[in-house]
């Protein structure tokens, strides 16, 4: 990835930023389900210049899938891949007549599901679309939460808000990551930033040449390596450059109700700080 291309993706995701925001006050404000389902699909057709999205609704897992926005009628044919789940499940594919198939758990029970026709601009789902996605979905939820209860607004907008936050920092950190020039220094502010947007209570950075820890780099500065590397509520990921393997660990993600699992988007963004510290180490180089 090189600085130009870089720019693109930075360029690309503040302009999420501004649709995410008032995507969710035109959502909240809907009359109907498929006043909502409308505005929605139009906003990620806009936002992903996809050929066609189509999204149905299920009251619980015991119901039948029902159509809410069809703009290709070859959807049906995705019913069964459909399949409701306590997790956020996302199927992309590169030679289908539809790239992505996904389907979202709602609190109420409810679930959503989307077909997703191919990108008029290009044929493939690029990992900064996968980034994107990830945050429209927690959009689909949030203003989802708000439209059918008007009385939890406020603590959905508080997690739209950290959203845009998580979005923002991801942007800004990439920003300052590529005018860094010690190795060093960008993998302290890369681990340090992933830290904070995750709400993790820790992480460690280990570098590894041919199955060696030659350097490790935590924080806090008074972590526990141990307790990191051996918890059970982690998630990890790494990237590669001229043989030495780059490994970042976090764990324990904190909430005002006590430490929870990480989820879906917590990996993805970890994996986009990995990847800014992969084009910065190529560009430095």
């Amino acid at each position: 990835m090189n600085i130009v291309e870089y720019n693109n993706i930075i360029d690309k995701l503040s302009v999420h930023v501004k649709s995410f925001q008032e995507g969710f006050s035109l959502l909240s404000k809907s009359s109907t389900l498929k006043e909502f389902g409308t505005d929605f699909c139009r906003i990620l057709r806009g936002n992903f210049f996809i050929s066609d999205v189509n999204l149905f609704f299920k009251g619980n897992d015991t119901t039948e899938w029902k159509s809410v926005v069809v703009h290709n009628e070859k959807c049906y044919e995705c019913l069964p891949y459909l399949k409701p789940s306590p997790e956020v499940h996302i199927e992309y594919f590169s030679e289908n007549e539809f790239s992505i198939i996904a389907t979202l758990p709602s609190t109420d029970g409810s679930f959503w599901g989307l077909v997703i026709g191919r990108k008029i601009d290009k044929p493939e789902i690029t990992e900064i679309d996968k980034i994107t996605l990830q945050m429209f979905l927690q959009l689909l939820d949030n203003a989802y939460q708000s439209f059918t209860n008007q009385k939890k607004e406020k603590q959905l907008i508080f997690s739209l808000n950290h959203r845009v936050v998580q979005l923002n920092s991801l942007i800004d950190t990439g920003i300052e990551i590529s005018k860094l020039h010690k190795t060093d220094s960008l993998l302290e502010l890369s681990l340090e930033r992933a830290v904070a947007l995750t709400n993790a209570s820790s992480g460690v950075l280990q570098i590894i040449s041919e199955n060696i820890i030659v350097s490790e780099i935590g924080f806090p500065g008074n972590f526990d390596r141990e307790k990191v590397l051996s918890s059970k509520n982690k998630i990890d990921t790494s990237v590669e450059f001229q043989n030495i393997k780059y490994l970042f660990t976090l764990s324990e993600k904190e909430s005002r109700n006590g430490i929870i699992a990480f989820d879906q988007t917590d990996e993805i963004l970890l994996q986009a700080f990995a990847r800014q510290v992969l084009a910065a180490l190529e560009n430095e180089h």
